[in-house]
């Protein structure tokens, strides 16, 4: 019942605003301004998926490139975690008193910083400081800019919006990733050698990917112009005190996810340093291959979003995080499949059956955080999720490299990963069980009533 009185709450702040200001301007005009004003956000969302995706994606294969070992890749890997969730949890609290824009600014120019020093790094301990600065800076856009979507929307529209909005910008950043791949599969193959315009065509791998990371950069660059035309979305209101950070463990039922979305992260966490071992080491997987095989996952990922979106508004956010999450076992025996025929076009067969639901579940997670949060508490339950998110996935993933070198030693790098693979897969889906007992945050009368 909490959340259809904090929306009742909204729209008569609205109307009291509207009963007060009688020379505010006419309904039609408030309408367009919030529709610019969600078209901005859309912007942001292209340039942000862009720069994130491009990083995420191609930063762990590059440290494997250069000689990284699966502990450094687990230590990187957890270190990104920990330190991309350890702040945001201060962030987000921060963000609710003072307010979302000049946040979103600073976190975009800090990544649009450790971006630009990566072109010039190659070195393991730079490629750490990188990890680390870049985390930080994660740390203040990912709570702040969804408490930002969470004071822009309402409860029976906000999945809806969400998941739109990120299914664009991830697919326009998967088309450019594509149109990039393309160029560099012409210059590895049919054009390399020949000369064109006195120029002998040849692109090392390692140039490859910085040039990606020069292009992750440019559009952090534009993220910080568009940030600086945003107009704050979180409203003033002096009279009101903030609650204090502890009022959301009082929540049951936030506790309640907090605790089985923690432990979700722990066991999917163990699988990420394995997967640029097992593509450079193991399947010697080229740049266009990497880059194929992310964008077919992350295309799926972005339909999962916007068809998550629209029916998390009709049947509810509880089911869709749970079949998003549950579904993911089966990336285990797919990647084993790989393995054993020594074929990295079957991760494409993975990208695209596991893309649909981690989308899913992105669009559903999200929203139920925002729906169970105090309005004044938006981004400190957000920064509080994702806390604790990046305490588990760090001891996860540091785990997983360590074992994973352990294990090499052992029995080799190919039956190392085929062992952890097939163990993963089944503690994944035993702990994503536990997402069939969340609460609902969607009241039963807002399912029934909404509709698109």
């Amino acid at each position: 019942m909490k959340i259809i009185s904090e929306e009742k709450i909204d729209n008569e702040n609205e109307l009291s605003i509207d009963l007060l200001n009688k020379g505010s301007p006419p309904e039609e005009q408030e309408k367009i301004n919030n529709e610019n004003k969600k078209s901005l956000f859309g912007a942001i969302s292209i340039s942000n998926s862009t720069g994130e995706s491009f990083f995420s994606t191609f930063f762990p294969p590059f440290a494997a490139l250069i000689g990284l070992s699966g502990t450094l890749l687990g230590l990187i890997t957890s270190i990104r975690n920990l330190l991309g969730s350890l702040f945001q949890g201060i962030f987000g609290r921060l963000s609710d008193k003072f307010g979302r824009k000049y946040f979103l600014v600073a976190g975009f120019a800090g990544n649009f910083a450790v971006i630009v020093l990566l072109i010039f790094v190659r070195h393991p301990v730079m490629l750490i400081i990188v990890s680390i600065l870049q985390a930080i800076s994660v740390s203040i856009i990912a709570p702040v800019w969804n408490a930002s979507l969470g004071d822009i929307t309402k409860i029976k529209e906000r999945a809806f919006f969400i998941g739109r909005i990120s299914a664009l910008g991830l697919v326009i950043s998967v088309g450019l990733q594509l149109v990039i791949t393309i160029i560099f599969y012409l210059a590895d193959t049919i054009l390399k050698g020949k000369l064109i315009f006195n120029w002998i065509i040849d692109i090392p791998l390692e140039i490859q990917y910085k040039i990606i990371f020069v292009i992750a950069a440019i559009n952090y660059l534009i993220c910080i112009i568009l940030a600086l035309f945003l107009k704050e979305t979180k409203a003033e209101n002096t009279e009101f005190k903030t609650p204090h950070i502890f009022e959301a463990f009082k929540d049951r039922s936030f506790r309640k996810f907090l605790i089985i979305n923690s432990l979700n992260g722990l066991m999917m966490s163990l699988s990420w340093p394995l997967y640029p071992l097992t593509q450079i080491n193991i399947l010697h997987m080229d740049f266009w291959e990497v880059s194929i095989y992310f964008a077919s996952f992350t295309v799926f990922i972005g339909i999962g979003q916007f068809i998550g979106g629209k029916i998390s508004d009709k049947i509810g956010r509880k089911k869709l995080i749970a079949y998003g999450r549950i579904s993911l076992f089966i990336f285990g025996p797919l990647w084993i499949l790989a393995i054993y025929f020594d074929s990295w076009w079957l991760l494409l067969i993975e990208g695209v059956i596991t893309g649909f639901p981690v989308g899913i579940a992105f669009v559903g997670i999200n929203t139920y955080v925002l729906d169970i949060s105090h309005k004044e508490l938006r981004g400190t339950y957000t920064g509080l999720m994702q806390f604790f998110w990046g305490i588990t996935t760090f001891i996860g993933s540091l785990i997983a490299g360590i074992v994973s070198d352990a294990l090499t030693k052992e029995v080799g790098i190919t039956t190392m990963a085929i062992i952890m693979f097939g163990s993963i897969a089944g503690i994944r889906l035993i702990f994503s069980l536990g997402y069939l007992f969340i609460d609902e945050s969607l009241p039963k009368e807002e399912i029934m009533v909404t509709n698109y």
